[in-house]
């Protein structure tokens, strides 16, 4: 409700003062600037009544920030705030006024919250037009309990480093700050302030295209301490073919990559990452899986890759050369498929979570914990406890099927993901049906083999 309420509040001003500027950026980064004051104000970490005065003067980041910190800041928050912004008039600084005081309190709230204001009511026709659909909260925190497998708080970590190569509004970062800080337990408050800033120093990293996506996830890392820290991890900028981010230094790649089909590619960008992706990326491939190639090169030795992605990659025609390059460049450790679950509100594909272990030999014995839903018609507001099921590892659930597969025995022609008992099935209907399987479309396949038990077991 109160997410709510105040989503509602930028809508309203969005729509009574048509923005601004003809400037997207400097709108975004106008209605950014009053959440965080809110933010700050809300928290105690600024007298926004002492300063009311001179923060309408001096409306930026910086200016609010450094109020925060106590003095003003040696160094830009954001590079590509307007230096000389314009005047707020009496008209908008009411609004300004009204809803840093009036609107529900934000007092406690995790900053990821700016996030999915940004989301909800600042980004909605940005993001349908560019592929970019932002990690759920719950699906991120999953996502983000993997990250600890290798996270060990406590012991000497100054060089681990995550990186999100698509971070977006920082979902995912945001979902690994908490569960470390989780994990890591009761902590003085002086311990509190030195593990924030080691995780914003050198820790967390996040990149993306959009410079006022990269500015949304560097505000909710700094608003996660109680003293203002800078992140020093976050860049604009194309992963892909920037580098950005030295190769084989980074511990954890944990991403959500833009959905984009072929059809969305510019021709010259799609030429260059043919060119560059040439093991992986050919005629109709997504461009996740270029993320996946990219992942592997900046992970260290042994290093994790966390994905959510299209699942598409595991049956397509044209994702047999990623399949392939997978199998011998990753040991695959789980696959969450969602089965044709559409769990991210708004997107048009079937997702698949893939944790995946960087290693030069792969062990003939190495096995792939799958989790398979089942198909069934569930409706949106059930999803949250969909997700939750995933963390109780219940070999008996009667949503998803959990079961092991051998690495070795994966074709790369398709993936087929079914525990032994429905394998035992298909290999039987194989004998007696005169049509491949491979030419049935995955998501009726259970009918199928529904259809043809009767007939098998009377044989």
């Amino acid at each position: 409700m109160k997410f709510q309420e105040i989503s509602d509040k930028l809508t309203q001003f969005i729509n009574r003062y048509n923005y601004l500027t003809e400037d997207r950026s400097a709108n975004v980064l106008f209605l950014l600037t009053c959440i965080v004051l809110k933010y700050l104000a809300d928290n105690q970490r600024i007298d926004f009544e002492a300063h009311r005065k001179d923060i309408k003067k001096h409306f930026t980041l910086d200016y609010i920030l450094g109020l925060w910190q106590g003095a003003p800041l040696r160094s830009a928050f954001w590079e590509q705030e307007q230096i000389d912004p314009q005047p707020i008039g009496d008209e908008i600084w009411g609004w300004v006024c009204e809803l840093t005081t009036a609107s529900p309190s934000l007092a406690g709230e995790n900053p990821g919250l700016i996030g999915s204001l940004y989301e909800a009511s600042l980004l909605i026709n940005h993001k349908k037009n560019h592929g970019i659909f932002y990690t759920p909260e719950n699906i991120a925190a999953y996502m983000a309990s993997d990250v600890l497998r290798s996270f060990q708080p406590g012991h000497d970590q100054q060089d681990f480093r995550i990186l999100d190569p698509a971070c977006g509004s920082g979902s995912l970062l945001n979902a690994v700050y908490d569960e470390i800080v989780a994990q890591s337990g009761a902590l003085s408050p002086a311990e509190k302030e030195a593990q924030h800033r080691q995780l914003l120093d050198t820790c967390l990293l996040g990149v993306d295209r959009d410079p006022i996506a990269c500015l949304v996830t560097r505000l909710i890392l700094t608003l996660k301490g109680s003293q203002y820290v800078k992140p020093r991890g976050v860049f604009c900028g194309d992963i892909l073919t920037e580098e950005i981010v030295t190769a084989q230094s980074v511990d954890v790649v944990i991403g959500n990559p833009p959905y984009v089909g072929h059809k969305e590619i510019q021709a010259e960008y799609m030429k260059l990452l043919k060119n560059r992706y040439a093991e992986v990326y050919r005629d109709k491939g997504d461009l996740s899986y270029c993320f996946i190639y990219r992942g592997w090169e900046l992970l260290k030795p042994a290093g994790q890759l966390i994905h959510i992605t299209s699942r598409y990659f595991i049956e397509a025609f044209y994702g047999k050369p990623l399949r392939a390059f997978i199998r011998k460049a990753f040991a695959i450790q789980e696959i969450v498929d969602f089965n044709g679950l559409r769990v991210i509100e708004g997107v048009g594909v079937d997702p698949a979570i893939i944790r995946l272990a960087k290693k030069n030999r792969i062990d003939e014995g190495q096995t792939i914990l799958v989790k398979r839903f089942f198909i069934k018609n569930h409706k949106p507001e059930s999803y949250p406890q969909l997700i939750q099921s995933l963390e109780q590892n219940n070999q008996q659930s009667d949503i998803y099927e959990s079961f092991e597969l051998l690495q070795a025995r994966l074709n790369d022609d398709s993936w087929r993901l079914y525990s032994p008992a429905t394998q035992g099935i298909i290999e039987k209907i194989e004998k007696k049906t005169p049509f491949a399987l491979d030419n049935v479309r995955p998501l009726s396949l259970n009918r199928l083999i529904r259809h043809f038990v009767p007939l098998i077991r009377s044989c």
